[in-house]
């Protein structure tokens, strides 16, 4: 596993601009007295996501919805027909927080069985708020959803999770030994970024339904500017259910469930669950926090493929495919002055602008690839496109060329994919 520079933990997904993020619409509403309309938000379903809560074997179905002004609802209901629902504040802001990266991720964490639901708990609108993170954990207890008290740390006995800029790491390590639950909870911190980082680690296992103390330990020292565990910055042990999507990937018809997880730094994984009962996931190495963009339908062949975004410097994405009961990666069309059948699918350069735009004419699947340099002028300087269609399971360049950009089609080129029928989680 690749070691990360500390300032790269703190901000990338901040930084980094996803071109499928949810868009969230904004309903029009009545006034109400002293409160402008531009302040009442119509309630957004922020996240949803099935998972087993209480531990029947069964998934349960989990909302996370945005009320506006910074308020969340969280609902769980289980397959037994119980439903619960709590509230909780974080700040929403378009750049640093939007309202769907409130969701964490959800994973089964202690000592009984049951996903606990995870959600961050932003409070200000900066870099810094995305680097150090109050978390609120949710279980399920009794027939509803309650907070779960957070094992003992040398930061008290709150759940914090990342690396801030201040120099400062908090994270978790769950893993199950003898039979028994335990965790570590790791804090490290550091004068200056060219210096070592120094901490302290407290075990905690879990006993008669709640996080009893065990120890508390220096941390062993990490010599460079760079944390190299994800319990040092992140959860780590379980893997976090970060999303999912209900689309046909093998073609049948039928919807399948496509769930997609995190498990350290640069660890994500895509699981598939067919209708008919089929299983099957894979997993990938990815630079980004939330790297799953969504499904569509790209190529000739019934089923819908899989995207997910590996750097976005380049930028680099994987496109996966169901065939023959596996998930395959598969090859790229051509760039203007290629060939294709890249795997994984690589942009122009991290200079420039690539889109993927991909049509059906005549019952024929095609994909327009353009590119330009940010140097150029995208309402002057010609585009570099090349096409290619979807013959006999592949992608073949049909031509290429340089054109200038109408007005209308300036407005849709963006660094990305266009698809329609794109389904993001």
């Amino acid at each position: 596993m690749r070691h990360h520079r500390i300032t790269s933990l703190a901000i990338a997904s901040a930084m980094t601009a996803t071109p499928f993020a949810l868009v969230v619409t904004q309903a029009d509403a009545a006034p109400l007295r002293l409160v402008a309309p531009a302040d009442v938000t119509a309630p957004t379903v922020a996240k949803h996501v099935v998972t087993d809560l209480d531990g029947d074997g069964t998934r349960d179905s989990v909302t996370l919805t945005y009320l506006g002004a910074d308020r969340f609802s969280l609902n769980a209901t289980t397959t037994k027909g119980a439903s619960s629902t709590v509230s909780f504040t974080s700040h929403v802001d378009a750049k640093w927080a939007p309202a769907e990266d409130t969701w964490y991720g959800a994973s089964a964490i202690d000592g009984r069985k049951g996903s606990e639901l995870i959600v961050n708990a932003f409070t200000t609108r900066t870099a810094a708020s995305r680097g150090n993170v109050s978390l609120r954990v949710y279980t399920w207890r009794s027939g509803k959803l309650v907070m779960a008290k957070a094992p003992a740390s040398r930061w008290g006995k709150t759940w914090k999770v990342n690396a801030s800029l201040a120099g400062e790491a908090r994270g978790y390590n769950f893993f199950t030994k003898s039979g028994r639950r335990y965790v570590d909870a790791t804090r490290m911190t550091t004068g200056k970024y060219t210096k070592p980082w120094n901490g302290y680690v407290t075990r905690s296992v879990w006993r008669n339904g709640k996080w009893a103390t065990l120890w508390t330990h220096k941390a062993k020292t990490v010599k460079s500017s760079a944390l190299s565990k994800w319990g040092q910055v992140g959860i780590a042990g379980p893997n976090l259910l970060l999303g999912q999507v209900n689309v046909d990937v093998d073609g049948d018809g039928r919807s399948d469930l496509v769930t997609y997880y995190r498990g350290g730094f640069d660890a994500h994984m895509l699981r598939v669950v067919t209708a008919s009962g089929k299983f099957n996931q894979v997993g990938y190495q990815t630079e980004q926090d939330s790297a799953f963009i969504g499904a569509a339908q790209l190529d000739g062949v019934a089923g819908y493929e899989l995207i997910a975004e590996i750097a976005g410097e380049g930028p680099v994405w994987t496109v996966f495919s169901w065939s023959d009961y596996t998930i395959r990666e598969t090859p790229m069309p051509a760039l203007y002055g290629t060939t294709g059948g890249a795997i994984p699918w690589h942009g122009h350069s991290d200079e420039a602008i690539t889109n993927l735009r991909f049509y059906t004419d005549a019952g024929t699947s095609y994909v327009e690839t353009g590119w330009i340099s940010y140097e150029n002028s995208i309402l002057t300087d010609p585009v570099n496109f090349a096409v290619s269609a979807w013959q006999d399971g592949n992608w073949v360049k049909k031509s290429e060329g340089q054109r200038v950009l109408t007005p209308a089609e300036r407005a849709s080129f963006h660094l990305g994919f266009s698809v329609n029928g794109l389904v993001a989680p």
